[in-house]
């Protein structure tokens, strides 16, 4: 189903909005519940509870909290957050109830990766979804977004398997192109970050040391790719600064 052709505004949020956000929360949590935790939060919080955690959000400076209005209705909230590394963003967020397969989800998760790649300048954007949760699945897919690997929230008998998904910004695609190389290879090498870095993305030691560690996308888990994962983000999260306390170290 198209989206319908009426005025729509993505914004950020702002304490204004507050009980509009209350109303569309606490109207959604049976839709919520099952795949997402705002559901299971939203469910349990009373009027103080949910006040703090809206607080929160808009004072929490590593996210941008946003709405996708329709005059002053509240059809979805989407955030952008940090990512895997200094590279990327994660984006999530949730639907109203009542706008599901109308394409607010589309829109909302579009929009947000214009913003990251076009005003904030990141490589990549990274959603986590459950992984029998196929309509956002398909929606994801249906965007642009890939599936790489698969992880899991603990390791007890409740834990859930989620797909990781990254989709690339139009610059990471283009370097592709040029050099020939996949988007996962490159989408956290620092030579990406500056166009006066690009033909470091032909140095064999740069690009090993930030090559992707996993092989192609199976729906299958494998403790052996999340501790591969685990190394590897400990690789790009690594700052100028530690390499160069870890120098000092060892020169003593």
């Amino acid at each position: 189903m198209q989206i319908e052709k009426i005025q729509k505004t993505f914004r950020m949020l702002s304490k204004l909005d507050f009980n509009e956000f209350k109303q569309a929360a606490t109207e959604s949590i049976e839709s919520n519940m099952e795949y997402l935790y705002f559901g299971q939060f939203f469910d349990r919080a009373n009027l103080i509870e949910m006040l703090n955690y809206f607080s929160y959000m808009l004072e929490d400076r590593t996210t941008d909290h946003y709405g996708l209005f329709e005059g002053n209705k509240l059809l979805g909230h989407v955030a952008i957050t940090k990512g895997q590394g200094p590279l990327g963003v994660e984006i999530y967020g949730w639907v109203r109830k009542g706008f599901h397969n109308k394409g607010i989800g589309e829109l909302g998760l579009n929009t947000a990766c214009a913003l990251a790649f076009n005003h904030k300048g990141f490589n990549y954007s990274m959603l986590v979804i459950n992984q029998n949760n196929s309509p956002s699945r398909a929606v994801a897919e249906k965007i642009g977004f890939k599936p790489a690997y698969l992880t899991k929230s603990s390791n007890g008998p409740d834990a859930k398997t989620y797909v990781v998904y990254y989709k690339y910004s139009p610059k990471i695609e283009d370097l592709c192109k040029r050099y020939k190389v996949s988007p996962l290879d490159i989408m956290n090498n620092p030579a990406t970050r500056y166009g006066s870095t690009f033909y470091l993305l032909r140095s064999e030691s740069l690009s090993e040391f930030y090559r992707w560690p996993l092989p192609p996308f199976s729906d299958v888990y494998s403790l052996e790719h999340e501790f591969l994962m685990m190394e590897y983000l400990g690789i790009v999260n690594v700052t100028p600064e530690e390499i160069d306390s870890m120098r000092s170290y060892l020169a003593e």
